[in-house]
């Protein structure tokens, strides 16, 4: 594996800390003296939304999010709300847990579904193919969230004990947004 993550002539993989995600600084306050922090990239940072179109084209292929984070003494509260840090609105959210180290989640792709997913507790792998090339994140941190746009075939596993999966939708549940077979995937990937 070189230093950005990617195993040369395979799938790319990459963890949370070697992506970078956004031109935002940490967001909330830290520490005492950091408690009237304003990022210069203004409100549009606790959206996900950089100061550029380039934020737009984040949410098109898949990539990994800050999640806003308040921090003090007493530990750290992750923030979701309404359209932050999301460009959708949120119209489902569900959780995984329990999930045995060598189970297999996803396995499908959605048709025009977006989704948030989170490692809240523990760690575990994401693997997504687009039809021609396969990616890897591994997901480990509850301060970042992996975007998963439409039309990706997604596949999670390499659960370590304890984790639990956080996943936010642009849609609630509608059996005619899968695709559960792969072959099928292909041929609608390539359609």
């Amino acid at each position: 594996m070189n230093r950005r993550g990617f195993f040369p002539g395979r799938t790319r993989r990459a963890t949370v800390r070697s992506v970078a995600t956004t031109n935002c600084s940490a967001i909330g306050p830290r520490d005492a003296e950091a408690q009237n922090h304003r990022n210069s990239d203004g409100p549009a940072c606790l959206r996900g939304i950089g100061p550029t179109d380039s934020a737009k084209l984040r949410w098109e292929v898949p990539t990994i999010i800050d999640v806003p984070v308040i921090r003090d003494d007493r530990g750290a509260v992750g923030v979701v709300e309404r359209d932050i840090p999301f460009p959708f609105e949120i119209k489902r959210v569900y959780y995984l847990f329990d999930v045995p180290s060598n189970a297999v989640r996803g396995s499908h792709a959605h048709k025009s579904l977006n989704q948030l997913i989170i490692a809240i507790s523990g760690s575990f792998s994401v693997g997504l193919h687009d039809g021609t090339t396969k990616s890897e994140f591994l997901l480990s941190s509850p301060d970042k969230g992996l975007a998963v746009p439409p039309g990706y075939w997604r596949t999670l596993n390499d659960f370590s004990a304890g984790s639990a999966v956080l996943v936010f939708a642009s849609a609630e549940y509608d059996p005619e947004d899968y695709i559960r077979d792969f072959a099928e995937f292909q041929t609608w990937v390539t359609s």
